[in-house]
């Protein structure tokens, strides 16, 4: 077995713990960012649109069902957000965009399914976004 450094100055101190702070946060936005990419695919507005478009189209009796799966999606995405915060802003903010979209959705939904609709073709469902912030 290897014996570990031992760092004898402070700068070396300093240089270790700043390189295992990075290591850290490498790995964990990687993991965050795989889960995410699980749960939404390959970028947040594509998951939006692509919800909308289930929502718009299913039958009303089908409404409820969908909502339980968003709701679900949106638990997952709140833990996501919980572990991104130990991270950093960029994984942060993308995690933090699907998290509203879909607090967003729910709100459309529980509102009346024709605002959903009204609110898809104004493109009012897509505020937050900006097109850098992609998966």
């Amino acid at each position: 077995m290897a014996r570990p450094r031992l760092y004898n100055s402070p700068e070396e101190k300093a240089k270790a713990a700043r390189k295992y702070r990075q290591a850290y946060k490498n790995r964990n936005t990687k993991s965050i960012d795989q889960k995410l990419f699980a749960v939404i695919g390959h970028s947040s507005r594509e998951f939006v649109e692509g919800l909308c478009c289930v929502l718009i189209e299913c039958e009303e009796s089908e409404v409820r069902n969908a909502l339980i799966d968003i709701l679900a999606a949106l638990d997952i995405i709140e833990d996501l957000e919980q572990e991104a915060r130990k991270v950093g802003t960029a994984v942060l903010t993308r995690v933090r965009e699907v998290r509203i979209s879909l607090q967003d959705i729910i709100a459309w939904v529980r509102i009346d399914m024709d605002a959903l609709e009204e609110a898809y073709e104004k493109g009012e469902i897509y505020y937050q976004y900006t097109d850098s912030i992609c998966m």
